[in-house]
């Protein structure tokens, strides 16, 4: 057991850090893209076997984030993302000590070996991957689907994985916005591109309870970490549209209701502020669709 810890820690030592940083796709993995039209791009991020699946997830939409901001673009869209994991596995070398002891008695020797093997056992690695496509925009106002604040992203997961994106620096805090401590503990925070929060903070993040206004109208209220969407929450868009339900990594995704301006009401999985997987769709006529739903369109029963 001992000689394991060993290995593993020589291991880590050579890896620099064991998982995976912020940097271009090599030896230990890392983000790689391809661009699909102007303003889509393909992005994935590979770990080693140190990086976790969440870390991974992470990097990816900071990749994404770092991309739309080189690209001249400020807000970005996740249309499509998947998760996989590969194994890998280390088998340790086998090594045998061997002890002789001998006793002579007249002209006769005796003796025994003792032998003592170490190693052999096998490891096995997991390595995660994540890939997003997205779709890059110059602005949020009249989007009907949640879009993600590239400059915003960056500082955040940035500062959060010591990385810098091409177009924003690791600075915790932005020039110019302004914040007000409340003696209840919570903080009330205005940027410079009219995002207003309220509610708790860590590490100069929205961490916890809280609400963000952003400057086209729509607003969220539910819990954060890390500055992201991250829990349970309701999203409410300015045409009314509203979410109430799960959120992972800044995205609508899980569990939740949506009601819609027209008076439909959807309940059941959801990805993107849109109906999809299995659920129900109560219309305003009181008539019920119930089945599978992919990308907010009905596909079977």
């Amino acid at each position: 057991m001992k000689l394991i810890n060993v290995i593993v820690l020589v291991a880590c030592i050579v890896l620099a850090g064991c998982s995976t940083p912020y940097k271009a796709k090599g030896f230990r993995g890392g983000f790689d893209e391809v661009q699909l039209s102007p303003n889509m791009w393909r992005v994935s991020f590979k770990g080693n076997g140190y990086t976790g699946k969440d870390q991974v997830a992470n990097l990816a939409l900071l990749r994404s984030a770092d991309l739309t901001l080189s690209n001249g673009f400020t807000h970005f869209a996740v249309i499509d993302d998947s998760q996989d994991v590969s194994y890998s596995t280390y088998t340790q070398p086998t090594t045998t000590n061997s002890t002789f002891t001998a006793n002579t008695y007249g002209n006769s020797t005796y003796g025994s070996v003792n032998s003592t093997s170490y190693g052999g056992q096998t490891m096995i690695f997991s390595k995660p991957s994540a890939s997003n496509t997205i779709l890059m925009f110059k602005e949020e106002a009249g989007s009907q689907t949640m879009l993600y604040d590239a400059k915003f992203i960056c500082s955040s997961l940035g500062y959060k994985y010591e990385a810098q994106c091409a177009r924003t620096s690791n600075a915790r805090s932005t020039p110019s916005i302004t914040a007000t401590y409340n003696t209840s503990g919570s903080i009330k925070k205005r940027w410079p591109d009219g995002r207003v929060y309220e509610g708790a903070f860590k590490n100069d993040l929205p961490n916890g309870n809280g609400v963000l206004s952003l400057a086209n109208g729509d607003k969220y209220k539910g819990n954060f970490v890390g500055g992201l969407y991250d829990g349970t929450g309701t999203y409410t868009w300015s045409s009314g549209k509203e979410y109430i339900g799960e959120f992972t990594i800044g995205r609508s995704k899980g569990q939740g209701a949506i009601k819609f301006v027209n008076g439909d009401e959807y309940r059941g999985d959801v990805l993107d502020g849109k109906p999809h997987g299995r659920g129900s769709m109560k219309y305003w006529d009181n008539s019920i669709k119930k089945g599978t739903w992919q990308d907010g369109a009905f596909q079977t029963d």
